[in-house]
C-alpha cells in the first residue's frame, strides 16, 4: 500500500504501542513516537528519530499550542548557537505556502551567542534546483548548528487535516507526503540536528470507486489560507520562543 502520510501517529501496519506515548506539556497531551531502530523504520515506513504530534490543535489555545512548539523545539535544538530556519514550499499556492509565512515571521539575526537565519529555497519547479541541494549549501556558508524546516504536510485522516502539529528530529522529505520527494534532509546529510515542523494542510483521496491504494488526488480545505494564517503565526512565535531560551 502507498503512504501519502508525513504523520508518525499515522503508521500502518506495525506494533505501535512499544514506541507510542500519551504525555502532557502544560495542559495539552501530546503523543511521542520514537523510532529507535533501522528495522523499526523500514517496517513503519518512517525515519528513525523522535516525533511529538499534537492532535486537536484547532481546539487548543494558541498560547498553549506556542509553549508546547517552544518546549519541544528546545527539546530537539538544545545548545545549538547558529540556527537556519528553512521555510520549504510553493506560495503560488495557498496550502504551501505555510513554510515561507513562517520564516517571515521569525525573529532573524544575532543575539548575544546565538545567530538565528531564515531561507525560504522554493521548489524544484520554480529554481531548477533540489532543495536540498540550495540548504546544504546555505547550511555551509552559515556555519548552522542546527537547522529548524517547517513544511506542509500531507494526512490521510480527514480529522487531522488542519488539526494536527508534528515535530520531529528526524528530518525532513519536502513534497514527499504527496509524491514529490526532493530528498530527505536530516542530520546524516547535513551533518547538524535537523528539526521539521509541520501541519497537515493536504489530505490523500481516492478517486470515486478507487481503492486505498489508488490514492492518486490531493485535495485542501477551500478556507485553508485562514488556516495557512492561523499555524504561521502561532509556529513562529513558538519557534521565537524557544531560541530565546535555547
Amino acid at each position: 500500500m502507498i503512504d501519502f502520510s508525513d504523520l508518525a501517529v499515522e503508521i500502518e501496519g506495525a506494533d505501535l504501542e512499544s514506541m507510542m506515548r500519551r504525555e502532557k506539556i502544560g495542559r495539552v497531551e501530546v503523543v511521542r513516537t520514537d523510532i529507535t531502530d533501522e528495522n523499526t523504520a523500514r517496517r513503519c515506513n518512517r525515519r528513525r528519530g523522535r516525533y511529538v504530534s499534537v492532535d486537536g490543535a484547532c481546539e487548543i489555545c494558541d498560547e498553549e499550542l506556542i509553549d508546547v512548539v517552544a518546549g519541544v523545539i528546545s527539546e530537539f535544538a538544545k545548545g545549538a548557537k547558529r540556527i537556519l530556519a528553512v521555510g520549504f514550499g510553493n506560495d503560488r499556492y495557498a496550502s504551501d505556502a505555510f513554510g515561507q509565512k513562517v520564516t517571515e515571521l521569525l525573529r532573524v539575526g544575532e543575539y548575544g551567542e546565538r545567530t538565528v537565519g531564515a531561507v525560504t529555497p522554493l521548489v524544484k519547479s520554480i529554481t531548477g534546483i533540489d532543495s536540498r541541494c540550495i540548504v546544504e549549501s546555505i547550511v555551509s556558508g552559515f556555519r548552522a548548528d542546527a537547522v529548524i524546516a517547517v513544511d506542509t504536510l500531507a494526512t490521510s485522516s480527514i480529522s487531522r487535516l488542519v488539526n494536527s502539529v508534528q515535530m520531529t528530529d528526524a528530518g525532513i522529505n519536502p513534497g514527499g507526503g504527496v509524491n514529490n520527494s526532493q530528498g530527505y534532509i536530516t542530520k546524516e546529510n547535513l551533518g547538524v540536528d535537523v528539526i521539521a515542523v509541520g501541519v497537515p494542510f493536504v489530505i490523500a483521496v481516492t478517486r470515486l470507486g478507487g481503492r486505498k491504494s489508488d490514492y492518486v488526488d490531493f485535495v485542501t480545505p477551500k478556507d485553508v489560507d485562514g488556516f495557512v494564517e492561523k499555524y504561521a503565526s502561532v509556529i513562529a512565535k513558538g519557534i521565537n520562543k524557544a531560541l530565546s531560551c535555547i
